[in-house]
């Protein structure tokens, strides 16, 4: 923790018109890697049906807003259908339980097309994620929660025509820092400013209390962010 950083002064973004600083932290990170992930590197486009796996936290709650005000169809994914509440709230079209079956359960909410988009967050159980996927469709994982090896079939991803991404925000170079900071205040700021976009649900903590903020996080399934404020 720091009450104060240095950065690019390009790399900054442009705070929304009426936010607060508390809600504007909820912002950056989430929404930039969920806009990155499936609209610069997925490719998706309005209209299209996208998964968003899993749509419980920060990043899958801000994909699921993204999709939806763009045009896009989100479908969330959980271990737990009653944890997917808030991103339900946010624009959910579907939901599917992560138990297995993602392949039958997309494709009968796709009419057997499969979606245009899979963030994953998850991994590693892909065989069955990408016959959910339709033919020329991208996955794209930024996230490795459910472990760090996978088997493929390759030949049925030969023949989908799929492609596999894989990105990280922080560990890139600054030009690129610079290029999505400047994307945001282009792009995604206005829709903040105008109300089509929401920051995410947050609790604010004070700094001079930290703790408490950890505290939450690990016995809470509160589906936001949690926000340290500087008096």
């Amino acid at each position: 923790y720091a009450e104060q950083i240095i950065t690019h002064e390009r790399e900054a973004l442009t705070m929304p018109e009426g936010m607060d600083f508390a809600r504007a932290a909820t912002l950056p990170e989430a929404f930039l890697t969920a806009y990155r992930a499936l609209f610069l590197e997925g490719g998706l486009q309005p209209g299209q049906w996208c998964l968003v796996r899993p749509a419980t936290a920060g990043v899958g709650l801000a994909a699921t807003q993204l999709a939806n005000t763009l045009g896009a169809r989100p479908i969330g994914s959980s271990r737990d259908l009653s944890k997917l509440d808030t991103a339900n709230d946010m624009g959910l079209a579907a939901q599917v339980c992560d138990d297995g079956t993602l392949t039958t359960q997309l494709n009968a909410i796709t009419h057997g097309d499969g979606v245009a988009v899979i963030l994953d967050m998850v991994g590693p159980d892909w065989n069955d994620l990408l016959g959910g996927l339709r033919a020329e469709g991208s996955l794209v994982n930024i996230g490795i929660l459910g472990g760090l090896s996978t088997e493929l079939n390759l030949g049925a991803l030969l023949m989908k025509r799929q492609t596999l991404k894989s990105m990280t925000m922080r560990s890139q170079p600054l030009e690129n820092r610079i290029r999505l900071a400047q994307i945001f205040n282009d792009r995604l700021a206005p829709l903040f400013a105008s109300g089509a976009l929401l920051p995410l649900p947050l609790e604010t903590f004070p700094f001079d209390d930290a703790n408490a903020a950890h505290q939450h996080m690990a016995s809470s399934d509160f589906s936001g962010k949690r926000v340290i404020v500087l008096e």
